[in-house]
């Protein structure tokens, strides 16, 4: 979970929204065609209109009951405009797309195309996924085809080589071993993930401490005037309400807007 984006961090906070769970459990019966293309690489396409669904910001409702690597997760582009995005074009005979071919050989591929015939697809291992739009041709014609990463505007350039530095990062050499790490970013994120499960199970701010900096640590905390701990928690507590209530979408935004969930 340390590696997991903002987008899927936001899908983390959703999922926990009561509105969105009942909307969720509500949908139409067959209301996606989902088939294997072949091992690995699912086709997701709607029956019909994801009104309800864009309403949360989606291409259509994920299962709540499935967490950020779990869920076939689409957010729209209206809410998370900044997806890695790219080209397809015509394959020449004999030209190898070397994009295709070394996802393919290590990811799971889920690809969406939604009712007006755009398409996405999302790149997924067990630690991490990256959503990507694409351009030009489409992915499931039939026809040859050739995939090259965009770079559309220079203002996104910083956030798309991050996003692109993922992507390869699925498919590259296998990392070293290395002790977890988690960043102070997604470290705040899984607090507040922590903490509106705490709130759904009728949990104390002190009993949440004990979960998230253990038994020892949360006691000596909560004895001393001004605990550093004790503010922790309190911060965990109002971020979850706040992303589980709308602020996600935040996450799903620019850097600058991001900080308002901090």
């Amino acid at each position: 979970m340390r590696k997991l984006s903002a987008s899927r961090w936001a899908w983390e906070a959703l999922r926990r929204n009561a509105e969105y769970r009942r909307d969720a459990a509500d949908r139409p019966e067959g209301e996606l065609e989902i088939r294997e293309a072949c091992r690995g690489i699912k086709l997701i396409r709607p029956r019909i209109d994801q009104t309800l669904a864009e309403r949360w910001g989606l291409a259509f409702m994920p299962d709540p009951n499935l967490n950020a690597l779990e869920a076939e997760l689409f957010w729209s582009d209206q809410v998370y405009p900044r997806k890695l995005t790219v080209q397809v074009s015509p394959r020449q005979p004999g030209e190898v797309c070397e994009f295709f071919e070394r996802t393919t050989a290590i990811c799971r591929i889920t690809h969406f195309t939604d009712r007006v015939g755009r398409e996405q697809f999302v790149l997924k291992t067990d630690s991490c996924a990256v959503q990507v739009r694409c351009e030009g041709l489409s992915l499931v014609s039939g026809a040859p085809v050739r995939m090259s990463v965009m770079f559309s505007q220079l203002e996104q350039i910083e956030h798309k080589l991050k996003l692109l530095e993922r992507a390869l990062g699925l498919y590259g050499e296998p990392a070293p071993v290395e002790k977890p790490v988690w960043r102070r970013d997604s470290l705040a994120l899984r607090n507040a993930i922590i903490a509106l499960d705490c709130i759904e199970a009728g949990l104390s701010q002190y009993e949440c401490a004990r979960i998230v900096y253990g038994a020892e640590h949360a006691e000596a905390d909560w004895k001393a005037p001004g605990g550093a701990l004790k503010s922790e928690i309190k911060r965990a507590f109002r971020k979850g309400v706040y992303l589980r209530d709308g602020g996600y979408r935040d996450l799903l935004e620019s850097p600058q807007t991001r900080r308002r969930a901090a």
